[in-house]
């Protein structure tokens, strides 16, 4: 999503630091970037800009998917060590939205294993992308695509959690595979998360 993105986000998504991304841009592009700081809002010129540059730029490109074959080793040596190649029919459960997770999980499994099957049961889902079809299922409960503005943010209150979206995973000394998450904040803490807790349980 575009809402406060900022060019240490674009890098940190495709697993860059901000000034190894700089000097991979070219030089047209990078001069548009050099008096921005890195936490600064991007406009919506400057993100198509970069979006661009992201699908146009080849040896960028080349760095970002040499980078992207080792993280997604470790994503399908999760994948295996939860047993997903080993089943028949895979079943997942999320809050929503768009189903778009499910879809990467979906195009991974595929090249493991032949026609995967997959069922995603979500709170609420706000489309259904054209990768949706009866191997890839999507299965909305509360919320359903309308076009509509829907209750997202408030089912998302009502479903925090106490650790952040994950952004990783990781290989231990062990040879296990773990989620590395992204951390909250102790704000979250001194705001008093564990008493919403306990009300939502309330």
């Amino acid at each position: 999503m575009n809402i406060n993105l900022s060019f240490s986000t674009v890098a940190a998504r495709i697993q860059m630091e901000p000034k190894e991304l700089r000097l991979l841009l070219r030089p047209d592009v990078k001069s548009q970037f050099i008096a921005i700081s890195d936490d600064a809002k991007l406009k919506p010129f400057q993100i198509e800009m970069l979006r661009s540059e992201l699908k146009s730029n080849r040896e960028l490109a080349a760095v970002i998917e040499a980078s992207a074959a080792a993280v997604r080793q470790n994503v399908i040596g999760y994948f295996r060590q939860e047993g997903l190649f080993d089943l028949d029919h895979v079943a997942l459960v999320d809050v929503g939205w768009k189903g778009s997770l499910q879809d990467a999980i979906y195009r991974i499994m595929s090249s493991e294993v032949s026609c995967p099957r997959m069922t995603e049961y979500y709170f609420g889902t706000s489309c259904y992308s054209q990768n949706t079809s009866p191997l890839n299922r999507k299965i909305p409960f509360f919320l359903f695509p309308s076009g509509k503005p829907g209750y997202g943010p408030l089912v998302e209150l009502l479903l925090l959690a106490d650790h952040g979206m994950t952004l990783r995973y990781e290989c231990d000394a062990g040879d296990r595979y773990r989620a590395v998450t992204k951390e909250e904040g102790a704000h979250l803490f001194d705001w008093g998360l564990s008493d919403y807790f306990d009300g939502i349980r309330d």
